[in-house]
């Protein structure tokens, strides 16, 4: 099983960077983990362009969950389950936070859910920190460890 988080977003700031290889470092010791970052489109072709940038990312047989504000909300032990869930029907799963534009058409059509951090829109930095620590206490909550209730 691998996880892969592909991000639309300048060079994040080296604190928040260093915090979210914190945890990409946890995740790494429970399933494989790779965070890709895609440069942003510019102009008013930077939706269909970053769109295009992570479509060819994307291998047959992945599983597309698109990060995105108008997503279901769910809690850290729901989320735990729908992992569970996801693995038990694809290799791979990719989490993908759009562009400062958000997402385009195609990447909607193809994602399998949509799942939204907060309905608060949140600096694409933020939302990769919140997102890997929340995707690191999921896998705790699976093994149960007590990262889950500190």
């Amino acid at each position: 099983m691998k996880y892969r988080l592909l991000t639309v977003a300048k060079r994040a700031e080296p604190a928040l960077d260093a915090l979210c290889s914190r945890y990409e470092k946890r995740i790494a010791g429970f399933r494989e983990f790779e965070q890709t970052n895609i440069s942003p489109g510019k102009g008013e072709s930077a939706i269909t362009e970053e769109q295009q940038a992570i479509l060819k990312k994307l291998k047959d047989g992945s599983m597309l969950v698109l990060l995105d504000e108008r997503g279901k909300q769910i809690s850290s032990p729901d989320f735990a389950r729908q992992l569970e869930l996801w693995e038990m029907r694809h290799k791979e799963i990719v989490f993908v936070i759009g562009g400062a534009y958000g997402s385009g058409p195609e990447l909607f059509a193809k994602a399998s859910y949509t799942l939204s951090l907060s309905p608060m829109t949140l600096p694409h930095e933020l939302a990769r920190l919140f997102f890997t620590e929340q995707l690191y206490r999921a896998l705790c909550i699976r093994a149960g460890h007590p990262y889950h209730h500190i």
